[in-house]
């Protein structure tokens, strides 16, 4: 919900959590649960990794993301592909 809203100047303002998701082919993780919140990195082993830069270009001032204390991130244990011969990715052949 927008914090506040100028239609003469065309601009909001708002507060909002943003989710980013990537894969890191240099990590490899061993023993992790099934479920994502069980899979949660201390604030030192998230600032040991690489993590994206996000800019908003068209914010008002110069804002990027921030990797701070209120970062939280988890670790989402790969799914081993259907071993089904139906099964066809959008993203493959």
């Amino acid at each position: 919900m927008p914090r506040s809203v100028d239609t003469v100047g065309m601009t909001f303002n708002v507060n909002f959590v943003l989710g980013l998701g990537w894969t890191d082919i240099r990590l490899n993780m061993q023993n992790l649960n099934n479920d994502p919140s069980q899979n949660r990195l201390g604030h030192d082993k998230l600032m040991a990794l690489w993590v994206p830069q996000l800019s908003f270009s068209n914010a008002l001032g110069s804002l990027q993301t921030v990797v701070d204390e209120m970062t939280t991130a988890v670790i989402v244990r790969k799914q081993e592909k259907p071993n089904n011969d139906r099964f066809t990715s959008p993203f493959e052949g």
